[in-house]
């Protein structure tokens, strides 16, 4: 019997910033991620408690998240999930500091938001608030541009997570060939049409998959161990189901007959009792998973991805509030520009 085990990891995609939805504190705002992320602490503590050792990883946006609503409204979220990675049972990973569309960023502005991420003034970095944390980016909305690959290296981040999902909303799978298994289930090498550079490229998948799997996380883990011991040479497989850390997948769906009969969807908890005697079956993190794995391929991917399938950034550029912040942010660099022509030393002497 070949060693090659499947390996399973969550991830929580955590930012309290909703401009479609606001920050009430009932279920119309933040209210409804306060109640989403509280129950998933719960059953994480419960299924470790019942030895069950699922292991929870959490994208987290510093500004609006960590250093506004949660320090305002739910302090002991912060410290739950900090105790949880102290134990070195939870991960952390990147979002963005402030909800804002990094590939839009100059340079500069990059270089900033990067470090702001990791240490500010408002306490809402991760060295700040957590006793670890992995060089691991899972952008907002899966926002993808090719200048990434220079960027985020630069600033010490060599690993950015999206979707290859049967859903091709804001995912890289309707841009490459379709992979086969060991692909679609391993890290890759990222790269694009005239650049050196590349990353790791880590494939999620979220409950559109499971459901897109006759509904069912374990028939899927259960498909995936039969090709994988066809293989001449079984290796290792990661499935990382990644999704909202306030989508009500996770407290379970209010469906009528379907989620009594199906486990996938009622719920955290009973998910993973449908999965956990599985032999074969480990539960890690993503950060975990890449120490001891190297990517299997390249795919070069050389379009913007993020909300919207084969648009791109379309759908953010036409929001009317989107180009009033963009025009604020074109003449805060014009005015920059200006200040700094002024400040040249030929400029001076004059």
């Amino acid at each position: 019997m070949s060693g090659s085990r499947i390996h399973l990891a969550f991830r929580y995609h955590l930012n309290f910033y909703h401009s479609y939805r606001g920050d009430s504190l009932d279920e119309r705002g933040i209210g409804k991620d306060i109640r989403i992320i509280g129950g998933l602490l719960a059953d994480l503590d419960a299924l470790n408690a019942a030895g069950i050792p699922v292991r929870g990883t959490w994208d987290i946006e510093n500004y609006f998240s960590l250093e506004t609503m949660m320090r305002r409204h739910c302090p002991d979220l912060i410290e739950r999930i900090a105790a949880r990675v102290d134990e070195g049972r939870d991960e952390i990973e990147l979002m963005s500091y402030n909800n804002g569309i990094v590939a839009a960023c100059t340079p500069e502005e990059f270089r900033e938001q990067s470090r702001l991420c990791i240490s500010n003034d408002g306490g809402s970095g991760f060295d700040d608030l957590f006793s670890s944390w992995r060089a691991i980016v899972r952008p907002q909305e899966c926002m993808y541009t090719p200048s990434f690959l220079r960027e985020y290296p630069d600033v010490g981040v060599p690993c950015i997570s999206i979707y290859n999902s049967a859903v091709p909303f804001n995912g890289f799978s309707t841009f490459v060939e379709p992979l086969d298994l060991v692909r679609r289930y391993n890290p890759l090498t990222l790269r694009a049409d005239g650049m050196d550079e590349g990353m790791t490229l880590l494939p999620a998948y979220n409950h559109g998959d499971i459901a897109d799997h006759w509904l069912s996380l374990r028939r899927w883990i259960k498909s995936m161990r039969r090709e994988q011991m066809k293989l001449d040479n079984p290796q290792d497989l990661l499935l990382l189901i990644d999704m909202d850390a306030d989508d009500q997948f996770w407290a379970g769906e209010d469906i009528p007959v379907l989620t009594r009969l199906v486990p996938s969807f009622d719920g955290f908890r009973r998910l993973m009792e449908s999965i956990a005697d599985l032999d074969y079956l480990v539960f890690t993190t993503p950060g975990d998973y890449l120490d001891t794995h190297a990517p299997v391929g390249e795919v070069t991917v050389n379009q913007d991805c993020a909300d919207g399938s084969f648009d791109g950034y379309s759908s953010w550029a036409e929001k009317w509030e989107n180009t009033e912040l963009w025009t604020l942010i074109h003449k805060s660099r014009e005015a920059e520009q200006a200040a700094r022509w002024f400040l040249r030393p030929e400029a001076a002497a004059a």
